[in-house]
């Protein structure tokens, strides 16, 4: 009989000998883990997903060296019912003066930083004076602070019912503490001042929705862990109705989830928006391939067999294919270290190590617990079992129907395969960075108003890089400036040229009326447009919010835009650049990527199977089954009109890795049932011994996938939604198209044979 799993089962036989050792052991190394869970980081930042080898890509890099100043930004989004009135413009002038004492804010900007245009005694005095006119004269005062170039649709709304205070704060790292303690002191004042002038304030931009990021990943990483463990301890108790088996079957994927985060806190690993979910992962992995080996120690024992050698048989029998099924799940992790993603690529290192520590997990501590808690324990079947029995009557049932209807049921999933084939090479991708984003979260709900308001949330930048410095802004910037502030679409454009209209200064080549302009910039605004050493200018670009494919369209528009200037300029460099257009370009490379390391994964997982097995037959009827999850999602995914997203490709990948386990479960029984039976009759003894644990199993699975809906960060859901419908689909599956194709190939062979 083949045996495979390359002799890791046998970690299990050493525990088996010494348990008590092996418990101890593994206590020590939950004190190491425990240090390490106390010193878990999170990050909130999902764009660095995307830092892929493209020309947008680069640029953002080269941008964030040029401009080292750039620390955080908040912004403040006050809105009212009605247009403005004198008392609110007082309450937000105030606000606007305190911020600038809370520590660590670097510069303030609301609608009182607009300034008038140079008078005869060369004064910019502020459009808002400091003794606001009487409340009739106020609308005027308003219609004409709209009408600033700095201010009108960049700061207040035409309604002239809402506007923006935009604070610059230092860098604050990716700790939860200190963005907590600045937002909280912003919010004590806007409390303070808000309510009495009637004014709704929110706070949004990237470092309130960072925030947002890393308060739901704190939740999750707790609120996902216990709400699964207490539903898969559920399902196991529901199986086994013994609290032993259950208290055996639940403490190896605890264990494996400490050790995890643990690792995490001890390598300076912070918890992001997508590694988030493998404490999950861990758990449901570890909780079913202990339920295997536990059902199989229970079956040995209500044999009459000692609890030693209950447990051997099962480490033997059981532990090669869950060795097996970790191998596969950990290839199809370690196919995405193949990504241009360095974020992607240290996902999939860091889930192929998740699903070895859930393997060492429930090799080492089923066998050890087994033998101390099992040394008494008595089987008594019940007829009253009534979860199981319903399962050995599904598994006899789905028997009988592959039984009578193997060719249709073989010819109906290959042509599914083929039509549904085309469809997932056929799915386009896509990417919407606000899917990172807690829908709850009043900042991410800002961007909707925003994007109503202000005609534009979104920011991308216009990277301008010249040979020499020079202090008047190069003639390539006063182009591009001049060509986009025409373009449709577009909500803003914002550079050095602003300023220069703002204060009317017309001639660019003028070396003292530029320095002038430079000397009545606000403190820190000259380091945000130009850099140290003159030579790369900036220029900000507001547009709305839309889907990285939906940007790509208007930035690629953009690009046409800029080609002849570059043309006419060939001495400067023009680069568009900036999160969003990094994410938009980079995006289809990133999710393209992960489409084929899946399929890499596919190919590999199935040669693995053929190899271990000795039978490449074999390797050929489990690419049916295990293919057709993920190619019938993407199936459902065209016929709806839907993409490929960064999130739902990684649950396919992982998915499928969990999804082969089935296969090779049924195939590492059926070697063990065919030993001197036909083949119908092993396949029926398969499906009567494997087809429960299956069902619970993905009962289990499902279970841990579901408390995803739980978290309040869309991309979570998505992938509990992604991984629950493609583990459901691979369990019919295995026991419905593998045994059904094993007998189909059977009758080929016969009648060939007998031709």
């Amino acid at each position: 009989m083949t045996r495979f799993g390359f002799g890791l089962e046998k970690i299990g036989l050493v525990c088996l000998q010494r348990p008590l050792t092996s418990i101890a052991m593994i206590f020590l190394t939950c004190i190491i883990a425990f240090y390490g869970l106390l010193h878990l980081t999170f990050d909130g930042d999902p764009g660095q997903v995307f830092r892929a080898d493209n020309a947008v890509s680069r640029a953002t890099d080269r941008q964030i060296k040029a401009f080292p100043f750039d620390g955080e930004q908040l912004i403040l989004l006050v809105e009212s019912k009605k247009r403005y009135t004198a008392k609110q413009l007082e309450a937000i002038r105030a606000l606007h003066l305190e911020i600038q004492f809370i520590d660590g804010v670097t510069g303030v900007s609301s609608i009182f930083s607009a300034r008038e245009k140079v008078d005869k005694n060369g004064n910019t005095p502020t459009i808002l004076p400091s003794d606001l006119p009487a409340e009739k004269d106020i609308p005027a005062l308003l219609e004409k602070l709209y009408g600033h170039p700095l201010i009108g649709d960049l700061m207040l709304s035409k309604d002239l019912t809402s506007s923006m205070i935009i604070i610059s704060f230092q860098a604050t790292g990716t700790g939860l503490e200190g963005v907590a303690k600045s937002l909280n002191e912003v919010r004590q004042l806007t409390e303070l001042v808000a309510p009495p002038a009637g004014l709704d304030i929110v706070q949004t931009g990237v470092m309130a929705i960072r925030y947002d990021v890393l308060k739901s990943l704190n939740q999750d990483v707790h609120k996902l862990n216990v709400a699964g463990a207490l539903l898969a301890i559920a399902v196991c108790f529901v199986f086994f109705r013994n609290m032993r088996l259950v208290i055996i079957s639940a403490i190896p994927p605890l264990i494996a989830v400490l050790w995890l985060l643990g690792v995490f806190g001890l390598t300076d690993r912070p918890v992001t928006a997508m590694n988030n979910v493998l404490p999950t992962l861990v758990l449901v992995i570890a909780f079913c391939d202990a339920l295997h080996m536990v059902q199989t120690i229970r079956r040995g024992l209500a044999l009459g067999k000692n609890i030693k050698d209950a447990v051997r048989k099962a480490v033997i029998d059981v532990g090669p294919a869950c060795a097996m099924t970790s191998l596969t799940t950990m290839v199809a992790c370690a196919s995405l270290i193949l990504s241009s993603s360095n974020a992607v690529r240290e996902f999939g290192a860091a889930g192929a190590g998740s699903v070895f520590l859930a393997f060492i997990a429930v090799i080492t501590l089923v066998p050890a617990l087994s033998m101390i808690l099992l040394k008494n324990y008595q089987v008594k079947e019940t007829k009253s079992d009534h979860f199981n029995n319903a399962l050995d009557r599904v598994s006899g049932a789905i028997w009988r129907f592959v039984e009578t209807r193997t060719t249709a049921i073989s010819v109906v999933s290959l042509i599914a395969l083929v039509v549904s084939g085309y469809a997932y090479f056929n799915t386009g991708t896509n990417y919407d960075y606000r899917h990172f984003l807690s829908q709850a979260s009043p900042a991410n709900r800002a961007i909707d108003k925003i994007d109503e308001k202000f005609g534009g949330a979104d920011v991308f930048s216009i990277l301008v890089e010249t040979q020499t410095a020079s202090v008047s802004p190069p003639p390539i910037l006063v182009a591009a400036h001049r060509k986009l502030e025409k373009v449709s679409g577009i909500r803003f454009v914002f550079s050095f040229i602003t300023a220069l209209d703002w204060l009317g200064t017309t001639d660019t080549n003028d070396a003292d009326a530029v320095a002038d302009v430079i000397a009545r910039l606000p403190k820190g605004f000259r380091d945000r447009i130009v850099s140290r050493d003159n030579k790369t200018w900036l220029m900000t670009i507001y547009i709305p919010n839309e889907t990285a494919a939906q940007t790509r369209i208007a930035l690629d528009r953009i690009e046409l835009e800029l080609g002849p200037i570059r043309t006419a300029h060939p001495d400067a460099m023009l680069s568009i650049s900036g999160g969003i257009a990094r994410s938009a370009y980079s995006s289809p490379l990133v999710i393209g990527g992960l489409k084929f390391s899946l399929a890499v994964a596919v190919l590999i997982t199935i040669l693995m199977v053929g190899i271990f097995v000795r039978s490449m037959k074999f390797a050929l009827l489990s690419a049916v089954p295990n293919l057709l999850p993920l190619t019938l999602v993407a199936a459902g995914l065209y016929a709806t009109g839907n993409t490929f997203s960064l999130i739902g490709v990684l649950a396919l990948t992982i998915a499928f890795g969990i999804a082969i386990d089935n296969t090779i479960h049924v195939v590492n029984r059926l070697q063990i049932e065919k030993q001197g039976r036909s083949l119908p009759e092993a396949l029926s003894r398969t499906l009567s011994k494997t087809g429960p644990v299956l069902f619970a199993a993905t009962l289990l699975l499902a279970s841990g996938m579901v408390v995803t809906k739980l978290s309040q960060l869309p991309s979570i859901r998505t992938f509990g939604n992604y991984m629950s419908v493609v583990l459901v689909l691979a369990l019919f599956a295995a026991v419905i198209v593998l045994p059904a194709l094993i007998l189909m190939t059977e009758k080929l062979k016969g009648n060939s044979d007998e031709n």
